[in-house]
């Protein structure tokens, strides 16, 4: 029999997600990164809104060795473009140098790709890409692919990141410093309005 959710019935699985989302610790030493949560039990509701992201946009191209037997743009290419895009703003903002100096780097903790439409041989991409809230130790990177021709969404995606000491292999805590590179002064506007 399997068991239920806390006030569920018995034949309704448990859910997977908790209501309160609880980030997993490292299991036994030498285990890789401490994950944020193992000691902090840091929430997402302790994430915090960027409230004027900066938006970064670029445009791809479907190119002939993106396409897969069923003649539109392969999955693999998506998750390509995810990170190109993002280590791109990260360089264009000045993060990725201030991560190096603070001894980090960015690792994926979660990552959600939704597929809405399919791309074809030729088509042009633009994708946007903005760091649409912050924890203590997380920051979460949604990304928007449209079809340039149509303006029609492609795939969407929302990236949870933790900051790393490379050295201690432990989470950071994400300096000010750090969270300002990716918001627009509050009178200044930004590129585009990131809608979720």
């Amino acid at each position: 029999m399997q068991k239920s959710a806390p006030g569920g019935r018995a034949d309704r699985p448990a859910s997977p997600r908790s209501p309160v989302l609880y980030l997993p610790g490292r299991k036994k030493a030498g285990a890789g990164p401490e994950w944020p949560g193992s000691r902090t039990g840091e929430r997402m509701s302790s994430v915090v809104e960027n409230p004027n992201p900066v938006v970064h946009s670029r445009t791809f191209v479907v190119a002939p060795e993106m396409i897969d037997l069923n003649h539109h743009l392969n999955n693999v290419w998506p998750v390509q473009w995810i990170q190109d895009i993002s280590v791109e703003h990260s360089d264009l903002a000045g993060g990725t140098a201030l991560m190096r100096e603070l001894g980090g780097a960015w690792m994926i903790h979660v990552q959600h790709v939704e597929y809405r439409n399919q791309a074809f041989l030729g088509e042009e991409i633009k994708g946007s890409t903005w760091v649409a809230a912050y924890g203590r130790l997380t920051c979460v990177r949604k990304c928007r692919f449209e079809r340039v021709s149509d303006g029609k969404t492609i795939f969407e995606s929302e990236t949870e990141w933790v900051l790393v000491d490379v050295k201690r292999g432990r989470p950071m805590a994400i300096p000010e410093e750090m969270k300002a590179l990716y918001r627009a002064p509050s009178e200044a506007p930004t590129s585009a309005s990131p809608s979720p």
